[in-house]
C-alpha cells in the first residue's frame, strides 16, 4: 500500500476508538519509514488539528523521531505537549542543577517529571531531588525511583509519607520488608498494631512477591497473638508458603477472626489439602470450639480424607453427648455422617418427633425411611413436610441410584398436600448437584413439576428450589453433551423461571453465584435445547428466559445465533424494560459490538437516548458521535419529534476536535435553555468540562445564575482543553465567582509557577476586603505549594487575633507543611494555648502528617493544648513519640469536668505501651483513696469509685493473651489497690486477667486468699466465667483436671466457686467425660450448700459449639 494523502489518510482512519487509530496510524508510517515523503505527511498530520498532532506523537515514539517529539512538545495544545514531553527522554546530566530546576516548576510539572524519572529509571535525579528543599511527603514520593539502599537509607523517616506503599512493595519488596522487620523489632503489641496498619496497602503484593518471608516475618511478631486481622486475605498464600509457622499462628488467632463470612477459615479452606496431618490437626483442634469452622475447614478436603481428620480434631474430647448441627453433618463422609446422625438420635434432648425427623435426613435411606414414613400421614402440617425433606434428602445424600428412586416413587402424592408440605419436600433438592440431579428418574421431576404447577396456593419459593435444581441439572447435563429439551420443558411449565430466587438456588450448590462458567460445546447444547422455548416465548412477546439464558452464559457465549436472533426481535419491542436488557446482551459481544451499536442506531435513532447506548457511542464508536446532538429531532419508540441532546457519560479520548466543537455547541444551548430541568443542566456543564478539544470561549461562566455560572467555572478549570495564566486566574478572584474559584482551583494553580502563585495567593490572604472563605482556601493553596517565603506570612496569620478564626486556624494547618521552619513552631504553640477551637484544629492532626523527626516536639505542643475531650482522645495517637503525653493524660483524670475526665479515661485505654506504669500506679492510688473517703451515708452518686471502676476497665488488656503478656504490670496493679477494702470488686477483676493460664492454680489461690468475705463467692463465680469466655475466644486450651481436684478438695465457698466455674468450662469445650461427671458429682455433695446448689444449676447433657 503507497502512502496516502493527508485526505486520504484521514478518510482511512478507523472509526472506532482512539486506540485503534493510533495502532492504524503507527503501523502505516512504520511501514513506510524510509519513504522521504514521510516528514511531509507528518507535517500536514500536525497542522490538521491537535487531535491529529497527537497522533503523529504517537508516530515520532515508533519511529524514535526525538526532534519532532522536542518540536511538538511545544505544540499550542496543552494536551500535546504534555504527551510529548512525556515520551522525550530526560536528558539532565547534572542532578543538582535539575533539582534546583525541579523547584521552581510547576506542581503538575512536577508530578510528570516524577513519573518520567521513575519510567525511565534516573535514580541519580531522585537521589538529588531527596536532598533538595521540597516538602517531606514530596519526597517520600521519589523513594519509588531511588536504588534500594537509598531507599533503606529514608524509609525510617519518610516511610509513613510514602504515597502509595503498594507500588513500592511490588517495585522494592525486599527494601519494604526490611523496614517492616525493623520497626517490628522490640515493638510492643499496640505499636504492631500500629505497623500492621501502615504496611496494609502492600501486603497482597508482598504476599504475591515474597510470600514466605512475610509468613515467617508474622509469625515470628506475632507469636503469642495470632494472625492480625488485615492478613486475613492473604492468610491462603502464606499459610502455602509457609505451613508450619502459619499453621502454629492460626491456633492463636481469635475466634472471632477466624470464622464468619469474611473470616481466615474461607480463605485457607482452598490450601487445606496441601498441609500435612500434622498441621491440618493443629488448625482444626484450634478451631473445634467452633463447629462450624471445622465443618469449613474438612470441606476443603477431598472426602476420602474427612473422617481421619474428623478425628483427630477431635481426639480426646468426649462426643457422646454432642449435638452437631446440619453444617457439620454436611462435610462428614457418607459412613460417619449417618453414624454421627444415628448417634444423635440417641441423645434426650433429640426424642422429640421434630428432631427425629431433623436428623432422619442425615441418616441412611432405609432408616430414614423407617422413621419418616409413619409421619407421612399425620395430621401435622410440619411434621408430613419434615418426613418428606427427610426421606429424599437422605435418598439423595446418600447418591444411591436405587434409594432415590425408592424415594421419589410416591411423588405424586404431594398434589394433595398444602404448600408447607411440598415446600418442605422441594427444599431437600438443595443438597444436590447437577450430577445426583440426573440420577432421578426424568418422569419422576415430570411428576413434581405437574404437581407444583398444577396446585393453586404453591409459592414463589417452593417454584424455585425446582426451578434452581432444573437449572442446575441443564447445566450438567449441557456439560456433558447430553440434550437438556426434556429439562428445558419442564423448566417452561413453572412461572417466573428465571427469577432471582430460582438463580440463587442454581448457584447455591454449583459455584456460590448464579453467573456460572460453561464451556462453550455446554453453552451451545444449552441454547439448543432452549432454542424452541425461546422462539415461542418471544412470539408471545415475551424474553425474560432469553435474558435469563444469556446472563447465565456470561459475556464469551452471547454472540451465539440462537440468543443473537431472539435479542433482534426483542430490540424490536415496545416495551422499555424489554429493550434495555436486550440491548445490554446485543452489545455484550466485543467482536461484533461496533457494527451492531451502529444497526441500532439505523433501525432506531432514539436508542441513542439510553444511557447504556450513549456509553458504547462515545467508547467505542466515537464516529457516531453526531447523533446526540444533530439538531434534526430523533424520533422513535423511546423519543418524541422534538430535538435531543444527550448528557453522554463519555469517555471523549476518541472524539475528534470537530465533534468535540459541535457536542460543546448543542451543550452550551442546553445549559441557556432555561426550561430544562436544572440538575441535566447542570451535568451538561460537567461535560463540557471533560471535552477535549472544545474552545476556551464555550466554557466561559456568562449565564445569569449563579449556580450555573460557578459549574461553568468548575468545569473550565477541570477542562483539559482550557489553559489558564495566573492573571485570567486573579480576574477571576475578583469577581463573584472568587469563592467558586477558590474551592475548585487546585488543577489551575497546579499548572501555574509556584513562585508567582505563592505571592499572589498571600495578597489574597492578607486582603481583609475579601470573603473568609476565599482568604481560607488561599491560605490552603499558599501551604500546599510549599515555598519558603511563605511561611512568615502563614505564622503571622496563625498568631494574629484581630483576623478570623477560620483564616486564623487555616494558617495553623497549614504550618504542617512547614515544621522545619522555627517560627512555624512558635506559632502552633501559640495556637496551643488558643482555647477550644485551636484545640479541635490541632486534634485533627496525625503523626503521619509530618515526618518522624518532627512529632515528638508536636506530641508536646498537644500535651499543653487546651483540654478539649476531642484533643484528649487524640493524645494517645503521640504517646509513642512523647513521652509527656502519657502524664498529660494522667493529669487529666481528675478533671473537674465529666467530658474530659471521659476522654481521659478513654485515651488512657488507648495509649498501651506509651503509659508510664510507676506514676499510673500512684494515681490509681490516689483515686482509690479519694473513693475511700467518700461518705457511706451519702445518697448522691460516688464519683470517685466510679471514675475508680472505669480506670480499672481501662487499663485491663483486650483478650486473654494480651493479659497474660501483661501479668507482671497487672500484679502491681492489684497489689495497689490491695489496702482500699472497697476496691476488692476491681482488685479480683485485676487478679483474674493477671492469671497464667500455662499453671494457674498458684494465682487462683492467691485471688481466693484475697477473698475475705465467703459471701461474695457467687461474685467470684461469675466473674472466672467472664474471664474463661474470654479464653475460649482466645483459643487457649487449657487441662484443668489438676487444678479443679485440688480447689474443690480445700472444701470452701470460693474455691469451690472458682472450681465449678473451671469445670463447666472444661466440660462445654471436651464434653462430660466419666472424669469430668465425677467431680460433678463431688461439687454437688460439697459442705458449703451454696457451692453444691451451684453445681446443680451445672447442665451435662447433649452439647453444641
Amino acid at each position: 500500500m503507497p502512502l496516502p494523502s493527508l485526505p486520504a489518510l484521514n478518510r482511512s482512519l478507523p472509526v472506532t476508538s482512539h486506540s485503534s487509530r493510533v495502532r492504524y496510524v503507527v503501523e502505516l508510517f512504520r511501514a513506510h519509514a524510509d519513504d522521504p515523503r514521510l516528514p511531509v505527511l507528518l507535517n500536514a498530520l500536525v497542522g490538521k488539528s491537535s487531535y491529529h498532532a497527537l497522533l503523529a506523537v504517537e508516530v515520532a515514539r515508533v519511529l524514535g523521531d526525538t526532534a519532532r517529539l522536542k518540536k511538538l512538545a511545544k505544540h499550542s495544545s496543552r494536551r500535546v505537549r504534555i504527551r510529548a514531553a512525556a515520551l522525550l527522554p530526560l536528558r539532565a546530566t547534572d542532578p543538582t542543577a535539575f533539582a534546583t530546576d525541579y523547584t521552581t516548576r510547576p506542581i503538575a510539572e512536577r508530578r510528570r517529571l516524577r513519573r518520567r524519572i521513575i519510567n525511565e529509571g534516573r535514580r541519580d535525579l531522585a537521589a538529588a531531588l531527596l536532598a533538595a528543599p521540597l516538602s517531606d511527603r514530596e519526597r517520600a514520593g521519589m523513594l519509588i525511583a531511588c536504588d534500594p539502599d537509598t531507599i533503606a537509607d529514608h524509609m525510617p523517616e519518610l516511610g509513613d509519607l510514602v504515597p502509595n506503599l503498594a507500588a513500592l512493595a511490588h517495585r522494592h519488596p525486599d527494601v519494604v520488608l526490611a523496614e517492616v522487620r525493623r520497626r517490628l523489632d522490640g515493638a510492643p503489641a499496640d505499636r504492631r498494631a500500629t505497623i500492621w496498619r501502615w504496611i496494609a496497602p502492600a501486603v497482597r503484593h508482598l504476599a504475591r512477591a515474597r510470600p514466605r518471608e512475610l509468613a515467617l516475618l508474622v509469625s515470628a511478631a506475632e507469636a503469642t497473638r495470632g494472625l492480625p486481622p488485615l492478613f486475613r486475605d492473604v492468610a491462603g498464600p502464606l499459610l502455602s508458603a509457609a505451613p508450619d509457622e502459619m499453621s502454629r499462628l492460626l491456633t492463636l488467632t481469635p475466634t472471632h477472626h477466624f470464622s464468619g463470612r469474611y473470616g481466615i477459615c474461607g480463605r485457607i479452606r482452598r490450601r487445606f489439602r496441601e498441609l500435612t496431618r500434622e498441621q491440618r490437626t493443629r488448625i482444626l483442634r484450634a478451631a473445634r470450639g467452633d463447629e462450624r469452622e471445622v465443618a469449613c475447614l474438612l470441606r476443603g478436603l477431598p472426602p476420602g480424607e474427612r473422617a481421619r481428620a474428623f478425628a483427630d480434631a477431635y481426639e480426646g474430647v468426649e462426643l457422646r453427648d454432642r449435638d452437631w448441627g446440619e453444617e457439620m453433618l454436611d462435610a462428614l463422609p457418607r459412613e460417619l455422617r449417618e453414624t454421627q446422625a444415628a448417634r444423635m438420635t440417641g441423645l434426650p434432648v433429640n426424642q422429640g418427633r421434630e428432631e427425629q425427623l431433623r436428623l432422619a435426613a442425615q441418616l441412611a435411606p432405609d432408616q430414614a425411611l423407617a422413621v419418616a414414613e409413619p409421619c407421612l400421614n399425620s395430621s401435622d402440617t410440619e411434621e408430613r413436610g419434615a418426613a418428606w425433606h427427610a426421606i429424599l434428602a437422605s435418598a439423595l445424600r446418600s447418591r444411591d441410584p436405587r434409594a432415590i428412586v425408592v424415594a421419589f416413587a410416591r411423588i405424586e402424592i404431594l398434589a394433595t398436600e398444602q404448600d408447607p408440605v411440598r415446600n418442605a419436600a422441594t427444599a431437600a433438592l438443595a443438597v444436590a448437584s447437577g450430577q445426583l440431579l440426573d440420577l432421578i428418574p426424568a418422569e419422576r421431576l415430570g411428576k413434581l413439576t405437574d404437581v407444583l404447577a398444577g396446585a393453586r396456593d404453591t409459592s414463589s419459593e417452593t417454584f424455585a428450589h425446582l426451578q434452581g435444581a432444573l437449572w442446575r441439572l441443564m447445566i450438567h447435563r449441557a456439560q456433558l453433551g447430553a440434550p437438556v429439551q426434556e429439562q428445558v420443558e419442564l423448566l417452561t411449565r413453572l412461572p417466573n423461571s428465571c427469577s432471582g430466587a430460582a438463580l440463587a438456588a442454581a448457584g447455591r450448590v454449583l459455584a456460590g453465584s448464579p453467573f456460572l462458567p460453561i464451556p462453550v460445546v455446554a453453552a451451545k447444547t444449552l441454547v439448543t435445547g432452549f432454542a424452541q422455548t425461546l422462539r415461542t416465548e418471544a412470539d408471545r412477546g415475551e424474553y425474560d428466559q432469553a435474558n435469563c439464558l444469556a446472563a447465565i452464559l456470561g459475556r464469551g457465549r452471547q454472540d451465539l445465533p440462537e440468543i443473537t436472533s431472539i435479542m433482534r426481535r426483542a430490540i424490536r419491542s415496545h416495551d422499555p424494560r424489554t429493550i434495555d436488557r436486550a440491548i445490554l446482551t446485543w452489545l455484550a459481544a466485543p467482536r461484533t459490538r461496533g457494527e451492531r451499536l451502529a444497526g441500532l442506531l439505523k433501525l432506531d435513532p432514539s436508542f441513542a437516548t439510553l444511557e447504556r447506548v450513549q456509553e458504547h457511542i462515545c467508547r467505542y464508536r466515537p464516529d457516531l458521535a453526531g447523533i446526540l446532538y444533530r439538531k434534526i429531532p430523533i424520533s422513535g419508540r423511546l423519543h418524541d419529534d422534538t430535538p435531543y441532546v444527550g448528557i453522554a457519560p463519555g469517555p471523549f479520548d476518541g472524539w475528534l476536535p470537530e465533534q468535540s466543537r459541535s457536542y460543546a455547541q448543542a451543550l452550551a444551548r442546553f445549559v441557556d435553555d432555561t426550561t430544562q430541568d436544572r440538575w441535566r443542566r447542570l451535568a451538561a456543564v460537567d461535560v463540557l468540562g471533560r471535552l477535549p478539544w472544545v474552545t476556551s470561549e464555550a466554557l466561559e461562566p456568562d449565564s445569569p445564575e449563579i449556580g450555573i455560572r460557578e459549574a461553568q467555572l468548575a468545569a473550565a478549570f477541570r477542562s483539559p482543553a482550557v489553559e489558564w495564566s495566573l492573571t485570567d486566574f486573579l480576574t477571576v478572584l475578583d469577581t463573584d465567582l472568587a469563592p467558586a474559584a477558590m474551592l475548585a482551583a487546585t488543577r489551575v494553580i497546579d499548572e501555574l509557577s509556584p513562585a508567582a502563585t505563592t505571592e499572589a495567593l498571600m495578597v489574597v490572604a492578607t486582603d481583609q476586603w475579601r470573603k473568609v472563605s476565599v482568604r481560607k482556601q488561599a491560605v490552603r493553596q499558599v501551604a500546599r505549594l510549599h515555598r519558603p517565603e511563605a511561611a512568615e506570612m502563614l505564622v503571622d496569620l496563625a498568631m494574629d487575633v484581630t483576623i478570623h478564626r477560620d483564616v486564623r486556624f487555616a494558617a495553623t494547618t497549614g504550618l504542617i507543611e512547614l515544621l522545619d521552619d522555627e517560627w512555624a513552631w512558635e506559632a502552633l504553640s501559640d495556637a496551643a494555648a488558643g482555647g477550644r477551637e485551636a484545640a479541635l484544629v490541632l486534634a485533627g492532626i496525625t503523626p503521619a502528617r509530618m515526618s518522624v523527626r518532627h512529632r515528638a516536639r508536636f506530641g508536646e505542643i498537644l500535651a499543653k493544648a487546651s483540654p478539649e475531650p476531642a484533643l484528649v482522645r487524640a493524645l494517645p495517637r503521640w504517646s509513642f513519640w512523647t513521652p509527656k503525653v502519657a502524664g498529660r493524660i494522667l493529669e487529666l483524670l481528675s478533671s473537674k469536668e465529666l467530658p474530659v475526665q471521659r476522654a481521659a479515661v478513654w485515651a488512657l485505654g488507648s495509649a498501651g505501651s506509651g503509659l508510664r506504669w510507676g506514676m499510673l500506679l500512684v494515681v490509681v492510688a490516689g483515686i482509690a483513696a479519694a473513693a475511700a473517703d467518700e461518705p457511706v451515708d451519702s445518697t448522691e452518686e460516688l464519683p470517685s469509685q466510679r471514675l475508680l471502676e472505669d480506670v480499672i476497665a481501662a487499663l485491663l488488656p483486650e483478650g486473654s493473651r494480651a493479659r497474660m503478656e501483661q501479668r507482671d504490670r497487672l500484679k502491681e496493679l492489684a497489689a495497689a489497690l490491695a489496702e482500699f477494702p472497697h476496691t476488692a470488686r476491681q482488685r479480683w477483676q485485676v487478679l483474674l486477667a493477671a492469671i497464667d493460664w500455662d499453671d494457674p492454680l498458684a494465682d487462683l489461690n492467691d485471688l481466693a486468699e484475697d477473698v475475705a468475705d465467703p459471701m461474695r463467692s457467687r461474685e467470684i463465680l461469675e466473674l472466672t466465667e467472664e474471664t474463661l469466655e474470654e479464653l475460649r475466644d482466645a483459643r487457649l486450651h487449657v487441662d484443668f483436671t489438676a487444678t479443679i481436684d485440688e480447689l474443690l478438695a480445700r472444701g470452701d465457698a470460693v474455691t469451690g466457686a472458682i472450681a465449678l466455674a473451671l469445670l463447666e468450662h472444661a466440660g462445654d469445650e471436651v464434653g462430660w467425660d466419666d472424669a469430668r461427671r465425677a467431680r460433678l458429682r463431688t461439687a454437688r455433695s460439697h459442705p458449703v450448700p451454696a457451692v453444691a446448689a451451684w453445681a446443680r444449676e451445672i447442665h451435662v447433657g447433649s452439647w453444641t459449639t
